[in-house]
């Protein structure tokens, strides 16, 4: 729910909201005066009235005409580089809608998830109180600091903010009007608020006008902020299944995307060296390579190894997911579509890709009209855009294809065709689970800890004797996927410099003490009964929550869903 004044904007004409306007005054200059037991039902949402209490009770001067509240410039400068990532999306976004909000703003800012600001851009409205209060980099907007604004409510709920007049603590705020909206990271994570001030009078036609414009452009100017940071942070094997559908088909960019090296695939059991050293071949010659495996494994971060190796530049480095997409908006994606009466036309990922690297994943869910088409191009060397009749060029990229199905049981099963998995697979890869390959977990254990702790920003804990134990004992399907979100669990909820095994999630020594046994102990599991039980188990604890029960297992929520529906496991 946002904090916006609902019998305001009811009202229909600027005189009824000036009038309202009078009313609120009225209310808060009486919490002034008389303080809070003569406080009457006031004019304003209740969010906005404990605010006015709580700033009268924190000694804020309502008629003070400056803001000199702020931090020192030495935490500035540390919080400025803590964020310069955030600031850098903020800058490029506010500079691509600068033309509008110079003509309609006082100031567009942004502000941490403390209240201080970050970043500042300035516009035409002012006056002079505006230019006597200011707001600058630095500055602190805090309810005990700067009384009731809406940056300070949205810090405190997280949620949309807009105040008009006074509504504002501080009278010199009178004549603005102030929206604010909450900022999320990838994760989902409240990270900071965008705020955005004018004069009420001086958009559009006035208040009538002005209240629905700043509230639309704050929300569209946070909306592009956020998907921005999404796009620079998240890969789309954790992303989600909405966010697939909008961005179904992600360039790989430098910068965007931090490709891993050979080093970073930890393990020097046999079965590894081996997928290694064919990497490394393959990324040499440029040959069409499938990377096979169960889930989590690895299999992505292979094929961006590989990518990485051969050097490629940043704009031909593409990556493709077949899973949940209309076929009808796949072709177009694919191969791009013709320019019909008049409309531009659209360029495929295949044009896209020249001779880069184009990463596929999960090869078996390719349409078969699809698989056709791709077969048909690859041999020839050319394709035509959807609607189009004149062939294009392919360029030659290197194929990089991914699969949790064994090539031979893809072909059986009709989910890839014979002479597509021949074309694609010029060199095969298998890349072990971890069951397999127990003498490289000791080594990915503490690689983990190293690599999760420098990016949470945190010392590398010790892993006691009895947790190192319960790693080693436990199922993990998720593979190495599923050991990282462990790990990355355990170092945030551990106070200490250790990890015991009580830090780690879904009672994994409960799993460890059970093994890959029947729950009578009678006999050995199979693998997809093993698999079965533990997405099972997960989705229990989770209380049916998709989303939470991917994370504890380490895969993605459409790779969970493609596995309840092989298991038939009905979400309860």
């Amino acid at each position: 729910m946002s904090i916006v004044n609902s019998r305001l904007n009811a009202l229909s004409s600027d005189k009824e909201k000036s009038s309202y306007l009078a009313k609120i005054r009225a209310n808060k200059d009486e919490l002034v005066r008389m303080g809070e037991s003569l406080f009457k039902t006031p004019s304003v949402e209740p969010e906005v009235a404990v605010s006015w209490v709580a700033s009268r009770n924190a000694g804020v001067d309502p008629y003070a005409s400056t803001n000199s509240e702020g931090i020192d410039y030495e935490e500035l400068s540390k919080r400025l580089a803590e964020n310069a990532d955030t600031i850098a999306v903020v800058d490029e976004v506010i500079e691509s809608f600068r033309g509008v909000l110079r003509k309609v703003v006082t100031s567009v800012f942004y502000a941490d998830s403390e209240g201080v600001v970050l970043y500042l851009f300035e516009g035409d409205v002012s006056n002079d109180n505006y230019r006597q209060f200011g707001t600058r980099v630095g500055g602190l907007w805090r309810e005990d600091v700067t009384g009731t604004s809406a940056v300070s409510l949205c810090v405190k709920h997280q949620d949309v903010v807009q105040l008009v007049g006074p509504e504002h603590y501080r009278v010199v705020m009178q004549d603005h009007l102030t929206t604010a909206v909450p900022i999320r990271d990838g994760e989902g994570e409240f990270i900071g608020v965008l705020a955005m001030t004018t004069l009420h009078n001086k958009v559009g036609t006035g208040l009538s006008y002005a209240q629905p414009y700043m509230l639309g452009l704050s929300m569209a100017l946070a909306s592009s902020i956020e998907g921005t940071i999404r796009l620079k942070t998240r890969s789309l094997d954790t992303a989600t299944e909405k966010e697939k559908d909008e961005y179904p088909f992600r360039e790989l960019r430098e910068g965007v995307w931090n490709l891993p090296r050979f080093d970073d695939f930890v393990g020097s059991s046999a079965s590894l060296s081996n997928a290694k050293k064919l990497a490394k071949q393959a990324a040499a010659t440029g040959m069409n390579v499938l990377i096979s495996g169960e889930m989590g494994v690895g299999k992505l971060m292979l094929a961006k190894i590989i990518a990485a190796k051969r050097g490629v530049s940043p704009e031909s480095l593409m990556m493709l997911s077949f899973s949940g997409i209309p076929e009808s908006i796949l072709e177009e994606e694919v191969f791009g579509k013709e320019s019909l009466g008049g409309g531009a036309e659209k360029v495929g990922i295949l044009e896209q890709a020249k001779d880069g690297v184009l990463i596929i994943l999960d090869v078996g869910d390719i349409p078969a009209k699809i698989q056709h088409a791709l077969l048909n191009a690859i041999e020839e060397q050319s394709f035509c855009r959807v609607g189009g009749s004149v062939r294009v060029p392919l360029g030659s990229p290197q194929i990089v294809s991914t699969s949790e199905i064994d090539l031979i049981e893809l072909v059986r099963s009709g989910k890839l065709r014979s002479d597509l998995a021949i074309t694609l697979s010029s060199v095969s890869i298998s890349i072990p689970p971890l069951r397999e390959r127990r003498d490289d977990e000791r080594m990915l254990i503490g690689y983990l800890i190293k690599r999760e702790s420098e990016r949470l920003g945190v010392a590398p804990p010790r892993l006691t004797s009895r947790a190192m134990q319960v790693l080693l004992a436990a199922q993990l399907p998720g593979n190495v996927r599923q050991l990282r979100n462990i790990l990355q669990y355990a170092i945030v909820v551990s106070e200490k410099q250790t990890i015991e095994a009580e830090d780690f999630p879904l009672s994994i020594e409960e799993g460890a003490s059970n093994g890959l046994a029947d729950t009578d102990g009678s006999r050995v599991l199979t693998l997809k009964e093993a698999e079965q039980k533990a997405i099972e188990h997960a989705l229990e604890f989770t209380n049916g929550n998709i989303r939470e029960a991917g994370r504890v297992l380490g895969i993605s929520r459409s790779t969970l869903y493609r596995k309840m529906e092989e298991y038939r496991i009905v979400c309860k």
